[in-house]
Formats: structure tokens, sequence, C-alpha cells
């Protein structure tokens, strides 16, 4: 420390902790209670050259003791607080350190894959592939983390707000492009960083064996000539395929109203629908249809791609038949926005590698999913399109409230923590002013508490604790760091520790009802 702050002070006698009321108290032994202005007083018991004057009267000695000892606290205190301050620098800035790590020790630990979606479905067997694989690639092990919620925003909230240091990737998925433009979350890609995509499901328009529709364009005009009468189904409402059968209507240039939508819980029971009778087409991806369309059950009239399917190349696409639209749903990897290039371009290796392997393609196909990989620019690139392209779709066929959840965005966090404070300082100013008329006891700190100045030790106390509670939380966890933190300001603002203890418990409990119950935010 003392290459930090190199002055020495002498070993402080005997004193008071609190500097503040010290000096008070030395001031009322030289000059009386009834004595003029502090500041002139003490002004004028000095003579030119600096030497005191002999102040008259009982208790002078113990006066002037009173002041050195004061004016000792009172420096010795800022010393003190300026030199915890300054021993913290190199914490922060190990902190910083920590998270911008280069590839020479990365990994250096597990590292979290966050899937937004359940355990079981297509994302999370897709993840649990790459995490495998990876695994194997960085000699770290990759644990898939399922964090469900908020149709999507929990989970990509969560890989959103980690620490940008290569340890938590996020398969993300469509629903990124949509969120926000339908109210469930303020996220985009852009807070993210893009790294690989790996997979790209076109939907297509299919129709029961049977049915009288021979192409695209005799669905469409029977749509337009019987408004409100066909069904049609595939996901829930506002989900990918219902936002693709409504962008296509769009570019046809037919209301979105003009098909009664039937919301499903996914492709699958949407067939059945379909082979039921309960429902006149279905949007979703080939590969989810292809047990029933070799079954000879389903047809496919359109596929909204660019070209036409690798792995189904004898059906037609939208563009075919008249109508330029186009609608994928894609699923991909992504960083924590601020990652270090190196990590983002050494896992861009991996999975470029892990693509490119027989393995996956088997995977890919055993499982119904169209391989599309992209690398971080063009990936960006096509998220920016994606983007565009949903949100003017969400606003003209007026989905624009349909997920709307009142979430506040990453900067609630940082506003309640300023607010917190605030509350924390005017409190200590309240309780400052409550000791000059009424000392308080304060158990091990001092044997009795006098006045104090509003910038006190404890507000100092206060500031240190708010930079280390924030530094804490990427790495200990919300709760935790958020217990600790409000019991240790309760406790020296004079609650009982059994009371500050109880207090944190609550007040944890109630931010996360707040937030991720309500809010659906999800906290670190």
């Amino acid at each position: 420390m003392k290459d930090l702050f190199p002055l020495k002070l002498p070993a402080p006698p005997a004193m008071e902790a609190d500097g503040g009321a010290r000096l008070r108290r030395a001031l009322i032994s030289l000059v009386g209670r009834s004595g003029l202005d502090g500041v002139s007083t003490l002004r004028s018991t000095a003579t030119e050259d600096g030497s005191p004057h002999p102040v008259h009267g009982q208790g002078q000695g113990e006066g002037e003791q009173n002041l050195r000892h004061a004016l000792f606290s009172t420096a010795f205190l800022g010393h003190s607080i300026l030199s915890t301050l300054l021993a913290f620098v190199p914490l922060l800035l190990t902190g910083c350190q920590k998270q911008n790590p280069s590839t020479a020790n990365y990994p250096d630990r597990s590292i979290n894959l966050i899937v937004p979606w359940a355990a079981g479905g297509g994302t999370d067997r897709l993840a649990r592939f790459v995490a495998d694989a990876l695994q194997r690639r960085l000699g770290q092990p990759v644990i898939v983390v399922n964090r469900v919620g908020g149709s999507g925003a929990v989970g990509h909230s969560a890989g959103a707000l980690a620490a940008p240091d290569g340890h938590t990737l996020t398969m993300a998925t469509f629903e990124l492009s949509t969120m926000r433009a339908m109210g469930i979350s303020k996220l985009t890609w852009a807070d993210f960083v893009p790294v690989a995509q790996l997979n790209g499901d076109a939907a297509a328009i299919l129709v029961r064996q049977d049915a009288a529709w021979k192409n695209l364009g005799e669905l469409l005009e029977t749509i337009r000539q019987e408004p409100a009468q066909l069904k049609m189904s595939g996901t829930a409402t506002g989900g990918a395929w219902d936002l693709a059968r409504s962008g296509l209507l769009l570019a046809a240039g037919i209301p979105v109203t003009t098909v009664i939508w039937a919301p499903t819980q996914g492709s699958a029971p949407a067939l059945v629908e379909l082979l039921g009778g309960h429902v006149d087409a279905v949007c979703c991806s080939v590969p989810e249809a292809v047990s029933q369309i070799e079954g000879g059950q389903a047809r496919v009239l359109a596929v909204l791609s660019p070209e036409r399917l690798a792995d189904f190349p004898d059906y037609p696409t939208a563009r075919e038949q008249g109508v330029a639209y186009d609608a994928v749903g894609w699923r991909g990897i992504m960083l924590p926005k601020g990652t270090p290039l190196a990590i983002t371009r050494l896992l861009n290796e991996k999975l470029a590698e892990i693509a490119a392997s027989d393995g996956f393609r088997q995977f890919m196909k055993r499982n119904g999913f169209a391989v599309m990989v992209r690398g971080p620019g063009e990936f960006a690139e096509f998220l920016r399109a994606e983007d565009a392209r949903w949100g003017e779709v969400i606003r003209n066929a007026g989905y624009e409230t349909l997920g709307q959840n009142h979430d506040p965005g990453p900067r609630a966090m940082p506003i309640l923590l300023a607010t917190l404070l605030v509350l924390c300082l005017v409190a200590e100013g309240y309780l400052s002013r409550r000791r000059e008329d009424a000392p308080l006891k304060c158990g091990a700190r001092s044997a009795e508490c006098g006045s104090t100045s509003w910038m006190s030790a404890d507000a100092v106390f206060l500031l240190v604790a708010l930079v280390i509670y924030v530094v804490a939380m990427p790495w200990i966890g919300f709760s935790a760091s958020t217990f600790a933190f409000a019991g240790a300001v309760m406790w020296r603002l004079g609650t009982k520790w059994w009371l500050a203890a109880a207090g944190s418990v609550v007040l944890v409990v109630a931010i996360h009802l707040l937030f991720v119950v309500l809010f659906k935010v999800q906290l670190p």
C-alpha cells in the first residue's frame, strides 16, 4: 500500500473513532458552547506566526489536546478512506482483465450454452449435439442450460447479459428477430456477437393429399374469394410459422385476417389437425412433415425460400409461383456483446469444423433440420435483414403488442441500484442528524457515536460496497451478492444483524418476483 500512497503517519494516540465528533468537543472545550462561530474562534486562537494564543479558563490544556486528537482523527479517517479506495483499484483492474481474456488461456473453465427453450425440443437437441462436439475440441466441459420463459426472452436475456468472456454461449433462435417488434423484449441481435448460423428451415405451405388446390396460386385465389372461411395452423399465435403465413398473405396483397389462424403448440399437432380435416392448410418446414408427405397424406404447395431445397428439389418455391416472399426459421450460436474478437474467431473456427463433419450432417438429417451455415459477418447481415423484414410484417399484421410483457430492458437493474444508493445516502443523512441530538451505541465500531457530517465514513462505505456489489454480481450471482450488500448496508446504518439479514431476504425475494416473475427479465 505504501507504493500506492506513500504518506506515513505516526501511530495515533488513543482517540475516538469519529473525528468529526472529537473536533466538535475540542472546540467546545476551547471556546465554550456560547463562544464565537467555530471557524472564527479557531482562527482567533492563533497568532500571526501560527502559535496559539494562551486561552484562559479551566479546561484549556484538555481542549488543546482534544483539538490535536480531533484534527489527527479527521486526517487519519480521510487517509484510511483514500487508502481503501486505492487498494480497491487493483481488484477492479483484475476484474476487467478477467472479462477480456485472450485465446492463450481460453477456455480456462467450463462453458455454459444457454438454450431459451425447454429440454427435449429441436433447439435443445441441436444445442446438446453442438455442446458435445465443442467439448471435445475445446478441452473443457460445455454445459447446456435451459432458461425458458417469456416466449424466449428469459433465455436470450440471460445470454446477452452474461459476462463477455466467452464462457457463456447462447443458442439463439428465430424469435430474437421478432421479440422487440412484438413487445416481448427490447433485445435484438445487436445485443449479441453473432458467431455462426447452423440451421435454417424454410417455411412451406402444405395441404391434404386430396385437397382441391394443386398450387399456391389456387389456394390464394380461394382465400381472396372466401375471406375468413379457411383455417390454417402450424404454431402458436405470433409464432414463426404464423408470421411466415402472415408475410406470405401480405406479399400477395391479401389481408392477414382473411384466413383464420388456429393456434397449436407446434407443427406436430397442427399436422394432426390437418389430416383430421379440422384445418385446411398448415405452415411449417418440410422436414417437420416429411413423414406425412412420404406417406401420401399431405402435399407441398410451395416452400418459402429463395431457391428450391437441396434435400427436396421437387417442391416449387413461392417465387416461382409469382409471390416474391421468403421465410426462414434459424438457429445459431451467439456471444454477449463485448466479447473479444479472438474468442469469436476461435469459436467460429471450431463451429465451422463441426458443421462440416459427417456426424453433424447425419444428425441434422435424422432430426429433420436443414443445414444453413453462415460465419460472423454473413450471419450479422442476415440478422439485420431479418430484423427489418419481420418488423414490417408484425406491424402490418397488428401483432405489435401481442407478446407485450413490460420488459424494462437491461438498464433496469442499474437504475434500481442507483435508486437504492440514493435512498441509503438519504437514510445516512437522516441518521447523522439524529446522532447530533441523541448519540447512538454502535457496537464494535465505537463506544459512542457523536455528530457526523453528511459525507461521513458511512456514506463512503455505501459507495465502496456498491462498487463491490456490482463487480461481484456476475461471479456469485444476484441472490448472494444482493443479500450480502443489503445486509451490510442495513447493519452499517445501525440495524441489528438479525433484522438486517431478514430484511435482505425480503428484498431479494421482492426483486426476484418483480423482475423475473412480473417483468420476465433474467437476473444475473
